[in-house]
């Protein structure tokens, strides 16, 4: 309980004053934008009135209506939190409740002390607490993980079918959130329930976890169908094949896998095949090396210890087994994830690892124990100072240098708009799509005609005149991001009447627009 506290306490202290309530990646406003509008009864927006001046990355745009095309799993539960205007809150809290989940789960498959020792781990593990700073899937993903396979557990220790049904439940909450990560859950419980002792008919409980992970799974269908209409058509496909062409986003092999991010270095090669796969492997396995625990002696030491040890057990076999498996299905999909939180697409793998250091730990003081006095007490006071270290030194130099204004987004607009008293008015963003103008556009109101301040990119001479003409009545103050005055947001002009606009652009110095230009989507 104080482990989860504090992992609750410090995700909370992470978010407020590093990640500042903010987003930083393309992905989070395309699960806030959702968030807010299911907060308020809607499965999509309005139209905006000029659909190239609110254009955003991973929203999709339509002739009445624009919404996220991401899995509505992780905005639902986003919403409860944007219900009390607090969605920064979700993930903290949630990176507490999976603490708790974490230990109940290791005490069916370790004694107490190991439990406790990988609990600990956990807690001062930098990948578990920024994953519970930020607004991304992958925590309420472990949480719904973790609940599926504590209950597997149980139906394995009690035999009652009551476990698979709510295993079955958690299962399809995962798809729900992050469908590939579902059908790898779901695969790994299937087998491990097929152990479960004392019926007659083995495939009864997994029929009933099957039964219940579609029961779940399902209520995507019909937000399919109102979105793309096609049951079966995820928004999130229909998004990649229409913007980036057919196929992009399917998992398997080809030359027509991705979306050509190869000039920024996020998919080094054209398509996806076997170099791919390697080269995805090596930069997660060194992701989690590094950000696992923090230490400077690498932080799957401790499990390389374990594995050639010859002291594995049956528990540490299935560790090994949910770590195989995530990571062998995340290699027929053709992007790593990128370097935003660690190897954040293998993130179901932390507990496992988590757990395996631990066994590692006590494997160690036991034969330390059996060649030297207080052998296994200098093993914990070594793992002690290491942890230590992790909290005092690698995670505030980690945070202040990386997830600090991270990819140079800021919540600077948020402070202007009280300060200015910008009230009700339109706001023009000169820079980029990302991070200028995404940046401030999280701040916009669901109702682009609400009485508060509505910011547009101001992408073009053309863009801008036919946004002027949709609000004739709003004082227009106009804004350059960071990626210009490479500070924070400034405020050029305004108040000004939208007929002086012209004028004012005039006598501002010119910026290039990106290059090569961002997609219109």
């Amino acid at each position: 309980l104080l482990l989860a506290g504090a992992v609750a306490f410090i995700a909370v202290l992470l978010c407020v004053f590093v990640y500042q309530r903010h987003p930083h990646i393309p992905d989070e406003i395309s699960y806030l934008y959702p968030a807010r509008y299911f907060a308020a009864g809607m499965l999509a927006m309005p139209a905006p009135p000029v659909w190239d001046g609110f254009n955003l990355d991973l929203m999709t745009y339509e002739a009445t209506r624009w919404y996220s095309p991401v899995p509505p799993g992780w905005p639902a539960m986003l919403a409860l939190g944007a219900l009390v205007k607090a969605p920064w809150l979700v993930n903290p809290l949630l990176g507490g409740v999976d603490t708790l989940l974490a230990y109940v789960f290791l005490r069916e498959l370790y004694d107490r002390r190991t439990a406790r020792v990988a609990t600990a781990l956990l807690a001062a593990s930098p990948w578990y607490l920024f994953m519970a700073m930020n607004f991304t899937t992958h925590t309420f993903s472990l949480t719904c993980a973790l609940g599926a396979a504590l209950a597997v557990a149980w139906l394995r220790r009690t035999g009652k079918l009551r476990w698979a049904w709510i295993g079955g439940f958690a299962i399809g909450m995962v798809s729900l959130v992050r469908p590939l990560e579902g059908f790898a859950v779901a695969g790994l419980l299937g087998l491990w329930a097929l152990g479960v002792r004392g019926r007659s008919l083995r495939f009864s409980p997994v029929v009933a976890l099957a039964v219940g992970s579609v029961v779940i799974g399902a209520a995507t269908l019909p937000y399919n169908k109102y979105l793309t209409g096609e049951a079966r058509k995820f928004p999130i496909m229909a998004y990649t094949d229409r913007y980036y062409g057919p196929g992009t986003n399917s998992l398997g092999f080809g030359p027509n896998r991705g979306v050509n991010w190869s000039a920024s270095g996020l998919d080094p090669f054209p398509g996806h095949g076997l170099r791919d796969v390697l080269v995805n492997a090596d930069l997660n396995t060194s992701s989690v090396n590094v950000e696992l625990l923090g230490w400077g002696t690498g932080s799957l030491l401790l499990i390389g210890v374990l594995v050639f040890s010859g002291g594995l057990r049956p528990s540490d076999y299935l560790m090994l087994a949910v770590v195989a498996g995530i990571v062998g299905i995340h290699s027929f999909y053709w992007f790593s994830g990128g370097p935003d939180f660690g190897a954040r697409y293998w993130y179901l793998i932390i507990v496992p690892c988590i757990a395996l250091a631990a066994r590692a730990i006590g494997f160690l003081e036991g034969r330390l124990a059996a060649t030297r006095v207080q052998g296994g007490a200098a093993v914990m006071a070594a793992v002690v100072l290491l942890c230590g270290s992790t909290l005092v030194n690698f995670i505030p130099w980690r945070s202040a240098d990386k997830y600090f204004h991270y990819r140079n987004m800021r919540p600077d607009v948020r402070e202007l708009a009280g300060n200015r008293g910008f009230g009700r008015s339109l706001v023009f963003i000169r820079g980029r799509r990302h991070p200028d103008y995404a940046s401030a556009a999280v701040y916009n109101p669901l109702d682009l005609q609400a009485d508060a301040p509505v910011y547009a990119w101001d992408r073009s001479a053309e863009v801008r005149v036919r946004v002027l003409q949709a609000y004739p009545d709003r004082p227009v103050w106009i804004l350059n991001g960071p990626t210009l005055t490479q500070r924070g947001y400034e405020v050029v002009s305004g108040p000004l009447s939208p007929d002086s606009v012209a004028a004012a652009e005039s006598r501002l110095p010119p910026y290039e627009p990106p290059s090569p230009p961002a997609p219109l989507y």
